[in-house]
């Protein structure tokens, strides 16, 4: 397991049900960036910087829209869990 591994941690969003962006080839793409452009010196690709940021981008984007969903999903699932408990409730 690597956290540094794009593929790998693609996979376990994917595993939770949620679905990716579009972009998913691209962001595989990423994971040499994480570990060996960093540390190994003998690296050679070129990072297109440009599409670097627009996909860091278009990925800050698509995880800033799952919290704020999961934040209007929140307050309901509170609310229906109080829901039934109060009919769960023995009447007094």
């Amino acid at each position: 397991m690597s956290t540094h591994n794009v593929s790998y941690l693609t996979a376990l969003i994917e595993q939770r049900g949620i679905e990716l962006p579009g972009c998913r080839e691209e962001i595989e793409g990423l994971t040499p960036w994480a570990v060996v452009a960093r540390y190994d010196g003998t690296f050679e690709k070129v990072l297109d910087r440009a599409a670097a940021r627009m996909l860091v981008s278009e990925l800050q984007d698509w995880s800033r829209g799952l919290v704020i969903e999961r934040q209007m999903l929140l307050p309901q699932a509170e609310a229906g869990q109080v829901d039934d408990e109060k009919t769960s409730a023995a009447p007094d």
